[in-house]
């Protein structure tokens, strides 16, 4: 199971998602992600306290993500990953390749400036 929700506010972009992102998903994130994100956005958060796991094909998506909004001189920003998620984001050494908060709500007051 795989859910995603995307909220606006301003110019910061806020996704959500819920579930297990793996390769039997991760392109449709990314496609959905890559749709979703404006040309006036100036931040993008992604709240992955849902998430229950996540493999390299969804690092790679988020990752994707993060570099958009770079070409886009935007902020990103992850918040909310606990037990396995934080693991695999830990060992994966992605926690040093972008901006990674406790919480959602740490992750969108970063992208906002």
């Amino acid at each position: 199971m795989f859910n995603i929700d995307f909220q606006r506010e301003e110019h910061t972009l806020t996704v959500v998602v819920a579930g297990r992102l793996d390769s039997s998903n991760s392109e449709e994130f990314q496609e959905q992600l890559e749709a979703s994100i404006a040309g006036e956005d100036t931040g993008l958060a992604i709240d992955v306290s849902g998430l229950e796991y996540i493999s390299s094909s969804g690092l790679k998506a988020v990752l994707h993500a993060a570099r958009v909004m770079r070409r886009q001189r935007g902020r990103f920003a992850v918040g909310g990953a606990s037990g396995g998620v934080r693991e695999v984001i830990t060992i994966s050494g992605f926690d040093r390749v972008v901006a990674m908060h406790d919480s959602i709500a740490e992750a969108q007051e970063a992208v906002r400036g």
